[in-house]
Order: C-alpha cells, then structure tokens, then sequence
C-alpha cells in the first residue's frame, strides 16, 4: 500500500480505538470481578464504616469518602486515593 492508504488505516483504527475506549468508560465496567454496580458497593462500605463508629481501630484507618479500610501508615485511600485524615 502506498503511503496515503496507510495513513487512511491508521486514522480509522485509531477513532474506533477512541470510540471503543470512550464507551468502556462510560458505561462504567471495570476489570474487577465485584465491581459490576460501582455506586452500590462504594454506599455500602461507606454504611460500613459509618456503623464502625470510629474513623480509627486496631487494624487500620477507614476512609471518610468511600468507607474503604486501609493499614494504618498510609497517607490517602487505596480505594479511591482521596487523602485520609
């Protein structure tokens, strides 16, 4: 192929390449297998750590944006990467 029809290829691959990605996202998926409603499990680690009543106990630090818990030492959520305080 000459250079123009390679070029022609190359444009077309990468817009649905973009397309593909863009729709990925916007739908939500995830590659981790308990993630199918994102929004469900994130309300329901932050009712976790809201019945825990503390923010703090012996095994770690629970996230006041996402309820996640983390091992004490760590300065932002390994869950949603906000900052813990």
């Amino acid at each position: 192929m000459d250079a123009w029809a390679w070029l022609i290829a190359y444009l077309i691959g990468f817009a649905l390449l973009q397309l593909v990605l863009y729709r990925y996202f916007q739908r939500g998926e995830s590659t981790h297998e308990g993630d199918r409603e994102p929004g469900y499990q994130r309300l329901e680690r932050r009712s976790a750590a809201a019945d825990v009543g503390s923010a703090e106990d012996a095994d770690g630090v629970y996230c006041q944006h996402c309820g996640a818990r983390n091992d004490r030492g760590f300065s932002y959520c390994q869950n949603c990467v906000e900052p813990l305080r």
